[in-house]
Formats: C-alpha cells, structure tokens, sequence
C-alpha cells in the first residue's frame, strides 16, 4: 500500500479545472490525486469543449471518478449507471488518509455535498475562484456554499483586498493561474488581431440584442470597434475566438458569424487557446480570464467594457469604452518591450514571473501542514 496521503480534486467545470492541472502534476509525485468529475467535467457529460481536459487530466491523477451533470439529456440514466461506481469511490475515501479536498470553482453543486458530507470534515475543503468575475458575483455565488469551503485561492492580492469582506470565515490564498506558466517564452508570429467573443447575437446576425447588461457580438458592436482598421494597421487578417458553452451549437454559433463578418475571417471554437494567442499580434476582449494571457505574452491587449465583466480589468489601463479609439489603444502598446508586470503583480501571484504553479503549491502544502498540526 502507497504511503502517500490522499488528496480529492473535484472537477466542475473543465476550463477551472484545467488552470490546476500543472499544481496536480506537481504534486503527483508525493500524493495520491483523486479527480471526481461532475457536473460538465463529468465522463458522462458530451461535451467537446472538455476533450482536451479529459485526454490529459489523467495523467496527474491516480484515479477518477465520473457523475454526468444532471441539466443534460440523458442524465437520470448515466446516473444510475455511475451510482455503484461514485458510493464506492465515497466508501474508500472514508478509510484513506485524505489531507484535503479542493474544488475546482467556488460554486456550489447537489453533487458537491455528500462529498463534504461523507468525506473527512476535519480536513481543509477548498475552493478556488470561479474565474475573472465582478465581486458582487462572488458574493452571491459563495452565500450558496453554506461555509462549505475553509479556504478559496483566488488569483492575486487584488482579489484578496476587494475580497475579504465578503467572505465570511473563508480564508483567501493567492494561486495566481497555474496552467498560464506554460506561456514563459513562447514566440508569437503575429498573424491575426483576435477578438474573444463573449456572446453572440440570438437573434439574427444583423440585429443588436443584450445579454443583461452585456452588448453582444453583433453588427453594431462590430462596427464601433472599427476591427478592419485595427488589422490595416498591423496588416494582418482577423480572428474570432467563440467561448463554446454547454447546450448550445458549435454549427450555429459559426455560421451566425459567418453572417457577420464573412468568409475571411478565421473562426477558432475549441482549438488550444494557447495556439491561437501565439499567433496574434493584438488581442481585443472583455474581462475574461484567458484575457490575462495575452498580457503575460506582451501582446498588446485591450478590453472592452460593454462586452462583459471587468473585474480584475478596472485597474488596467487600456479598459476601455466600445465608443473609445481600439486602434489608438492598440497602437500604444506595440513596441512595448515587457509586459505589464505592475498590473500583473497586483493581480495574479507569478504572473509575470510564470511562477503561479510554485506559489499554489507552497501556500496549499502550508494549508495542509497547518491542519496536520492541529
């Protein structure tokens, strides 16, 4: 029998989980990870989004185990089929030397609780941030949790400031974004100005709707950012990058841009987002999370506030209007030498130094040494 101690990682959501999957594969020499997958991440879930997840995941873990999610077609019966398999993973639990528990996100699903129920309470259960989100939203999503959680690892101490407050008896750890370590030194050829597209229209490629108080990525929207001048200027052509969600169409989603901008463009869905980046020579977003990569790419970047969430971004400098000049935002950084490392600093531990992964790493096993000593 292995004298390693135990460690439970439940998987949510596949892109949360695979910004940990470098802090697993560092960890793997001295623990024994155990992956539960539910919910999107699940192996009953039919997602291609997650297939790059579930082909590399493994690879850090000692074992896994799979519940479907239960919004999709087809769940009640891949539940029952996976039933015997998830009550004799909790069995096992229950007799090995399990130090912690950590959850990809910081929401809470059905399915989160037996663990929190049927496996060691004593131990350290920990979440990590859902992602670059506005911190009225990580109120709302972390009332849900009950005080589940001991402790959240959010990204940088600019989450930790504007976080405290509001929450409660759960313990903040900066972790920075692991996975984005892989970036260090990697060359770009400069081939598109990508746009990170956080929802399209719904109801014709022409029209302009919203999403909450989010513009989508419509006729309207495209025109305000004036993206074929942004390309003149650069002289390259255009790209799309689509953030392909659960349920809806990969075809449809495609062939609604195709409406909007035409055939020329590139359109990327699932390829490697990391791929996609190196070949950008500007980057133009809203305030999502794989928006921190081009930054730590010195890739000049610009996030546009009408689009989607700001969070973290209110404190870089080109967040800007839909109405402001993109070009002349984008034009200013394009001989930028380093990139924005006070920014990056203040926002994701290692960030500009590609060393988030040894910063989770050390602050989890303090965490795990810290409750040991109890």
């Amino acid at each position: 029998m292995s004298d390693k101690r135990d460690i439970v990682f439940v998987s949510t959501i596949h892109r949360m989980s695979e910004r940990l999957l470098p802090v697993f594969e560092a960890l793997s020499s001295d623990f024994n990870v155990h992956n539960v997958r539910i919910g999107q991440a699940s192996q009953n879930t039919s997602y291609s989004a997650k297939e790059r997840f579930d082909n590399t995941s493994s690879m850090f873990v000692s074992c896994v185990s799979g519940q479907p999610v239960t919004t999709a077609v087809g769940a009640r019966a891949a539940r029952m089929r996976s039933k015997g398999e998830y009550d004799q993973f909790l069995r096992d639990m229950i007799s090995r030397d399990v130090c912690c528990v950590i959850y990809d996100d910081c929401r809470n699903i059905v399915d989160e609780r037996s663990l929190g129920d049927k496996i060691n309470k004593s131990v350290p259960h920990i979440a990590n941030i859902h992602g670059n989100i506005d911190y009225g939203t990580t109120k709302r999503l972390l009332s849900r949790s009950k005080n589940k959680f001991s402790h959240m690892f959010v990204f940088g101490d600019n989450d930790v400031s504007k976080m405290r407050s509001t929450c409660g008896n759960i313990q903040l750890v900066t972790g920075g974004i692991p996975a984005n370590d892989s970036l260090a030194g990697v060359s770009v050829t400069k081939k598109f100005v990508t746009v990170i597209v956080n929802f399209i229209p719904t109801k014709g490629a022409v029209g302009s709707n919203e999403v909450g108080d989010v513009m989508t990525f419509d006729s309207r929207a495209i025109e305000r950012l004036k993206l074929n001048s942004v390309c003149d200027a650069l002289g390259v052509k255009l790209a799309l990058k689509l953030k392909h969600r659960l349920g809806s169409s990969v075809l449809n989603d495609v062939k609604c841009m195709r409406k909007l901008v035409g055939e020329e463009p590139e359109i990327f869905v699932n390829e490697d987002e990391n791929a996609i980046l190196q070949q950008s020579a500007a980057v133009i977003s809203y305030g999502s999370t794989m928006a921190f990569k081009p930054i730590q790419m010195n890739i000049p970047t610009v996030i546009i506030k009408e689009l989607g969430l700001i969070g973290n971004f209110a404190s870089y400098e080109h967040t800007i209007s839909i109405r402001d000049d993109v070009r002349a935002h984008i034009m200013k950084q394009h001989d930028r030498v380093v990139c924005d490392s006070v920014f990056l600093d203040s926002t994701i531990a290692g960030g500009s130094t590609f060393t988030s992964t040894s910063c989770y790493v050390n602050n989890l096993l303090r965490i795990i040494d810290e409750n040991k000593k109890r």
